[in-house]
């Protein structure tokens, strides 16, 4: 590292390990310009290439320097100032007038601020900021680099210094800032090596180097894998941040995770981790996932496999491939069902059927047969032969998914057309793929804000049907959530003022709706966010707040306290609910308990 050059105050750059020693638990400077130690031995004159007169000249120069005393080196300067006929009172003089004495300064100050009642701690935390600044500001890779070619060792400050958390800090940022220095990769290593490496957090610095992304990687698969359901919800989002870095580092965890899957005693977590992967990244994902079954047990089933992967490259299902698939799984020994079940493929067929697209009448049972086998069938598994093929639920789900892709094919039309199949469209709903099936039929359906605009129901269509999704599947919750919010924030343009506002209304009862069923959490969080960011206005929110006080009752939970009680104390919001008796006596009810809830 290269050394900065203090001027004007106490800077010095202890990154060569020669010019920082530790007294009491802080770190204290003697060196103060930008020569390294080495400049302060002057070479030999055994070969005679140098007088005597040019070697003063040189050992002159370098005791003219501010606090020249204080460097490591000048007693064996002095000694060859001597040897070369130097005079002694000149070089008294010379460190006499440039001794400026900035490092005792520098301890003298921290006596003060001892006496001052600052503890060691926070001055030792000041001392070692001030310096990780100037490294940062002064750091030269090169020179970093020629450390190692000059000693081909690890240095034994370097070792010391990975021990304290400043100094790691310091090695991280510099290693994102610098990824093609080799000292900074061979530091992190020493790190990782050293038992650090769950506070290696940045994924371009981890993915320098296999065996420190290897190490990041087992720690955080670990985490995910320890705590249950809970862990997998609190650890994956940092999880698939590293993951998805690139596709290098997204193919490396998918390998393996898949390794896991197919034979570890957490296999139904690995397969879990590797659909949410799908999901959160589906760009990057499609290509890692076609490499994944090369490595897979997919790559023994030929025209499964050439079906897939071009499905996957292409994002698509087309008929050509479903026809593929569509025999394969007809007959009497059909390939794993675990191939179609990925995420992925689940999702082309459901949005090829029910994203108003028009699937030809030949072709439309073999995407409902996949779909509904997909969502139905199961295995047994032992040794690597299938024991058992349960397909119970095949013809049924089947029928259901029939039936409801005709309903809603016929609602794109004309919505009267489906009053009399409403009853049986409720009924298939208990099929969860039904359920997500008609959740993207909503979701596609209501994106065309013409459909919204000619609606004369005071609830429409696509609503009611969300409405009962929220009812039979929580799993459907988020996603339902996620569409609630997109038609609150919809241009409609080509509605008048009074027809918009009654529909997110509408949407907003839509809300409510789906806290009363349990999803109570992230929708008072969008409610709260929203009123802080202004993005929804006033008066939807104070009648959310209006028909969640009227549902909800104590206890309260503190997580609901903190998201509902800002918003029921916004004056603005919450001034003309008071006018209504019923709606007052409400609010003060639930201000009176959060009162004492805060006071227990």
């Amino acid at each position: 590292m290269s050394n900065g050059n203090c001027n004007d105050e106490w800077d010095h750059n202890g990154a060569d390990g020669n010019d920082i020693e530790e007294e009491d638990g802080f770190y204290v400077s003697h060196h103060d310009h930008d020569q390294d130690e080495d400049d302060l031995l002057i070479g030999d004159n055994e070969d005679g290439g140098e007088s005597n007169e040019a070697i003063r000249e040189q050992c002159l120069t370098i005791l003219s320097t501010r606090d020249a005393i204080m460097e490591p080196g000048v007693f064996d300067l002095l000694k060859r100032y001597s040897q070369c006929g130097g005079s002694p009172e000149e070089v008294v003089e010379l460190l006499s007038e440039n001794y400026v004495g900035l490092a005792q300064s520098a301890n003298l100050l921290i006596q003060w601020l001892r006496v001052a009642g600052v503890s060691g701690d926070e001055i030792n935390g000041i001392i070692e900021d001030y310096l990780k600044n100037v490294v940062k500001r002064h750091f030269d890779p090169r020179k970093a680099d020629s450390i190692f070619e000059e000693t081909g060792t690890t240095p034994t400050w370097l070792e010391e210094m990975i021990v304290r958390p400043t100094w790691r800090e310091l090695f991280y940022e510099l290693a994102e800032q610098y990824p093609n220095c080799l000292m900074m990769k061979f530091t992190i290593q020493l790190i990782a090596d050293a038992g650090y490496q769950s506070e290696i957090t940045s994924a371009s610095t981890a993915s320098q180097q296999i065996d420190v992304f290897s190490h990041i990687l087992k720690t955080a698969v670990r985490k995910l894998f320890s705590d249950g359901e809970d862990g997998i919800s609190s650890h994956l989002p940092e999880f698939a941040k590293m993951a998805c870095h690139s596709q290098h580092t997204l193919l490396y965890s998918l390998s393996m995770l898949q390794n896991l899957a197919q034979s570890s005693v957490h296999a139904a977590k690995a397969k879990r981790v590797i659909e949410e992967l799908q999901r959160i990244a589906p760009d990057k994902s499609a290509e890692a996932m076609s490499w994944i079954m090369h490595l897979s047990s997919v790559a023994a089933y030929p025209r499964v496999f050439g079906a897939l992967t071009s499905m996957l490259s292409r994002e698509v299902a087309s008929a050509g491939d479903v026809t593929v698939l569509y025999k394969e799984y007809s007959s009497g020994d059909p390939p794993p069902v675990e191939f179609i079940q990925t995420p992925t493929i689940m999702n082309l067929l459901v949005d090829f059927l029910f994203k108003l697209k028009q699937v030809k009448p030949e072709h439309r049972h073999k995407y409902i047969y996949l779909l509904a086998y997909g969502a139905s069938v199961y295995e047994r598994w032992e040794n690597g032969y299938r024991t058992a093929l349960h397909r119970e639920e095949l013809h049924a789900t089947q029928l259901a998914l029939d039936r409801t892709q005709f309903t809603l094919q016929k609602a794109t039309q004309s919505k009267s057309d489906v009053l009399s199949d409403l009853t049986d469209l409720y009924n298939n709903m208990r099929y969860p793929i039904v359920c997500l099936s008609v959740t993207c039929w909503c979701e596609a359906t209501v994106k065309n804000p013409n459909i919204l605009s000619v609606t004369t129901d005071s609830v429409p269509l696509e609503l009611a049907l969300l409405d009962e999704v929220s009812i039979r599947h929580c799993l459907l919750h988020s996603q339902v959530q996620k569409l609630l919010v997109d038609l609150l924030t919809v241009n409609l343009a080509n509605m008048d003022v009074h027809q918009q506002l009654k529909l997110r209304r509408t949407v907003m009862d839509r809300l409510v709706h789906l806290f009363f069923c349990g999803h109570v959490q992230p929708v008072l969080s969008y409610i709260y966010h929203s009123l802080l960011s202004q993005s929804l206005d006033l008066s939807l929110i104070r009648h959310f707040v209006s028909e969640v006080l009227e549902m909800i009752r104590e206890p309260f939970s503190n997580d609901i306290i903190s998201l509902l009680l800002p918003i029921v104390e916004n004056e603005d919001l919450v001034e003309p609910l008071k006018t209504s008796p019923q709606t007052s006596l409400t609010l003060t009810r639930f201000l009176r308990i959060c009162s004492k809830s805060q006071k227990s």
